[in-house]
């Protein structure tokens, strides 16, 4: 039987976990693990508006990642383990062209890296 695959939901999830870790590893001093308990990440989503659903579907979401074992807890901390980590660098890795694209493409910059800007009536 083939795996059932993860919803774009759960991926955005995944994606937010392990860019946060990311992101406060590089930041946290030398030594220190850093953690991110479950509450505060389920109000940085809500607060993001990056998935529209309720707090208890994000609870469900997390259950969900915890059953396929991309995440596991530490008391009431979020700890991404060694399969959601290689999910997480999997995702990062598909969409990077896709934000190479946007930080390329600014409005104010838009003129200056193409010769001449066309436009025509509609």
């Amino acid at each position: 039987m083939a795996k059932a695959k993860l919803n774009i939901k759960y991926k955005i999830v995944m994606y937010a976990l392990g860019w946060y870790e990311e992101l406060a590893s590089k930041n946290a001093p030398k030594g220190l693990d850093v953690v991110l308990p479950k509450y505060i990440f389920i109000n940085f989503i809500k607060n993001a508006k990056v998935i529209e659903k309720g707090e208890r579907a994000l609870y469900r979401n997390l259950e969900l990642l915890e059953k396929k074992k991309y995440i596991s807890y530490d008391n009431k901390d979020i700890i991404i383990t060694k399969k959601g980590k290689n999910f997480y660098t999997k995702i990062k890795k598909e969409i990077e062209p896709f934000l190479e694209i946007k930080r390329a493409i600014v409005p104010e910059e838009i003129a200056s890296k193409t010769k001449k800007l066309q436009t025509r009536f509609k």
